[in-house]
């Protein structure tokens, strides 16, 4: 299969700016142009000895421009297109709100699909204009249109709902605490424990609570728009990236792919901030590549740029989700392994082989402190404390679902979606020897799979690295190589079958590409529906839900008023025990056990904790109960919730079982009600729900 413009010519435009790269993409289209033939042999080769003299001389044209400049006009336009996707998301969202469908029904997917269907006809028609004279006007239309088709298959469906796909279900139980906690306050914070720094990855919680904060809305509230902000972001982002390194049609396409894969049902819209690494990942992985090989006569103020770049992304990565952070990591080493290793065999596959590789290693160094500056300041609370309190094991490592144990094979689904990953697959097979942007995928898939056997390893030592979540980087690698495949296939065809190529309708052929993309999208929509079903039923603070039916019957709204008033403290320095996930999604309480162990924070002592709430449960009176929590090492709650049954009032604690299935159990814990009997407390009992504040 012929390679593509860009693996034709493996470093080519790399060195160009996006301005150089559309100049040189006009004047490749301008060579494709025959001129009109005169009656004058003479005349016609005069003619094009002067047209092939004149495109030699602007061939090469050196580059003026400094290699500051060129990194400056890059990060304009990624800020232009982060600018200009925003503002095309919040736009659709607040359309997709004012929607007049009924609920539930079919009637908001079938509008999802006809509008995907829209945008997917005009990037066509975009990508048809994509020759001479790209300027910023088309660049503004692909990011909107970019922004828009990710918008839409997400907030059509939801817009009856204030609350995203899945509502306060499964790992949004904790996502959604979290989020609330970072609007309430503009240093990092945990997601559970009071006065704990940050473990999980607090990047995009923190730039999510800023939006909130900004737009004045509850952190509940806003996670839904700015979730879907975050998918409609990354597809332009994904442009921008990519007409960095290949041809703006190509990038187009390769950028369309990106948002249909957030559709897909395999893919993460469930998880938007690793999404928005995962996807943005392939383009940095060439970048990466191209930096780590370019030959020692090539720009070295340009290198250091892409080198500085490919290590900010990986900074920011470890910022916003540190698992991906870690793939990457684990890629750039293994080019410094590749380095440094004496078997030259598989050196080909990195192009790093002519190299010295003190020079190579230089080059990883480089990568590596720009990352360490970006990632630490956001970890650097965690580390600092972690160290002295001797770095206590992490319980998320004890977690191991069914996906972390079987191999992640896209390829082999039998869906559309897993042929397109077959033909991926054998693109980066047969291509990844001569093509640098076949190897640098390759490379960047061979590390997911590397993390998924370190971890099948880490077994051995009753700890995993959590391989579920790596294995996922291989959908976007997967997409874009598919795509790539297919921009080789047809220039093949071009190549050698010119008159069946011109033949072709091309309207026809974007058809058949349209509906392509509309069954991806039917897909994605049909897979997530019962995550839709989740956030029509789920009740707002004010117990009702957009369904009009489900009702709580205590509003976390009340509560909350009422534990104020007990208290006379605002939430954020409020610390209860057992608290519904609905309050501390609502309103910034604290809680004093975390829900699931494997999300607990490493310096919250998970065990230790329910070690003390045992302790507190024992307690028969008063003064006992009081005595036990002055005395515990932990911040204690302030606010007791329990279950009201006959014979007492009940809690509950959750336990690791390591590894082991099911991977957390919970177990009832019968308090005495006497215990609170004092003027210590004040209590009272709403449904079956009791209440205890310490005053």
């Amino acid at each position: 299969m012929a390679p593509t413009q860009a693996a034709e010519n493996p470093e080519g435009d790399a060195d160009l700016d996006v301005a150089d790269r559309d100049r040189v993409e006009g004047e490749e289209h301008a060579k494709t142009v025959p001129a009109p033939r005169s009656a004058d042999r003479a005349t016609d080769q005069a003619r094009d000895r002067s047209a092939i003299r004149t495109a030699e001389r602007s061939a090469s044209r050196p580059v003026e421009r400094s290699a500051g400049r060129s990194a400056l006009r890059r990060l304009r336009e990624l800020a232009a297109a982060l600018a200009v996707a925003s503002v095309a998301s919040l736009a659709a969202q607040a359309i997709s709100t004012r929607l007049p469908l009924p609920e539930p029904s079919y009637a908001a997917v079938e509008v999802a699909i006809l509008v995907a269907a829209v945008i997917l006809a005009g990037l066509a028609a975009l990508a048809a204009r994509t020759g001479p004279g790209w300027n910023v006007w088309k660049s503004a239309a692909a990011w909107t249109a970019l922004a828009t088709l990710s918008t839409t298959m997400l907030s059509i469906p939801l817009h009856g709902t204030r609350w995203y796909l899945g509502g306060l279900f499964g790992d949004n139980d904790f996502r959604i605490p979290y989020f609330t906690h970072m609007t309430a306050s503009a240093t990092p914070v945990d997601m559970t424990y009071k006065g704990v720094p940050s473990f999980y990855s607090v990047g995009w919680f923190w730039t999510g609570g800023r939006f909130a904060a900004l737009t004045g809305m509850q952190g509940w509230a806003a996670y839904k728009y700015f979730a879907i902000l975050t998918m409609a972001i990354v597809p332009a982002l994904a442009f921008s990236l990519w007409s960095m390194l290949v041809p703006r049609k190509s990038a187009l396409g390769l950028a369309t792919v990106t948002a249909l894969a957030g559709a897909a049902p395999a893919t993460l819209a469930w998880e938007p901030y690793a999404w928005a690494v995962y996807s943005l990942a392939p383009p940095v992985a060439v970048l990466m590549r191209r930096a780590l090989r370019d030959p020692l006569g090539g720009d070295a103020a340009h290198r250091r740029w892409s080198l500085a770049a490919v290590g900010v992304f990986i900074g920011i990565a470890g910022d916003v989700y540190a698992l991906i952070g870690g793939v990457l990591v684990l890629v750039t080493v293994g080019y410094g392994i590749v380095a440094v290793s004496p078997r030259r065999g598989v050196q080909p596959l990195t192009g790093i082989r002519s190299l010295p590789r003190k020079v190579v290693i230089a080059r990883i160094a480089l990568i590596g402190a720009v990352a360490a500056a970006v990632v630490l300041p956001a970890w650097a609370g965690y580390l600092a404390k972690a160290l002295a309190d001797g770095m206590p094991p992490n319980p998320a490592q004890d977690f191991l679902p069914e996906t972390s144990a079987r191999f992640s094979l896209p390829m082999f689904e039998p869906t559309l979606e897993g042929a397109f990953f077959l033909l991926g697959t054998a693109w980066l097979v047969l291509t990844a020897r001569r093509n640098q942007i076949a190897a640098a995928l390759a490379a960047l898939a061979a590390g997911a799979v590397a993390w998924h056997v370190l971890s099948v390893l880490a077994v051995a030592k009753n700890t995993t690295l959590l391989s579920y979540s790596a294995n996922v980087v291989l959908y976007p690698t997967l997409y874009c190589a598919g795509a790539f495949a297919v921009i080789d296939a047809f220039a093949w065809a071009r190549r050698h079958h010119a008159e069946l190529v011109d033949r072709a309708h091309p309207v026809l052929a974007a058809g058949l590409a349209i509906a392509a993309g509309v069954s991806v999208v039917q897909t994605g929509e049909s897979d997530v529906k019962d995550w839709v079903y989740r956030a029509y039923t789920q009740t707002t603070p004010t117990g009702a839900a957009a369904d009009g039916v489900t009702k709580d019957a205590l509003s976390m709204a009340d509560l909350n008023q009422q534990i104020r008033a007990a208290t006379g403290r605002p939430p954020q320095d409020t610390v209860v025990l057992n608290p519904p996930i609905a309050l501390v999604a609502s309103y910034p309480y604290w809680s004093f056990q975390a829900s699931v162990p494997q999300y607990s924070n490493p310096l919250g002592h998970f065990d230790d904790r329910n070690a003390e709430i045992l302790r507190w449960a024992a307690a028969k009176t008063p003064a006992e109960l009081l005595k036990d929590l002055d005395s515990s090492p932990f911040t204690p709650p302030t606010v007791f919730m329990f279950t009201v049954q006959k014979d007492g009032w009940h809690g509950w604690i959750e336990v690791d079982n390591h590894l082991r299935v099911p991977e957390h159990s919970g177990h009832d814990l019968l308090f005495d009600p006497r215990a609170f009997a004092s003027p210590a407390f004040v209590t009272w009992i709403s449904g079956s729900t009791a209440v205890a504040v310490r005053r």
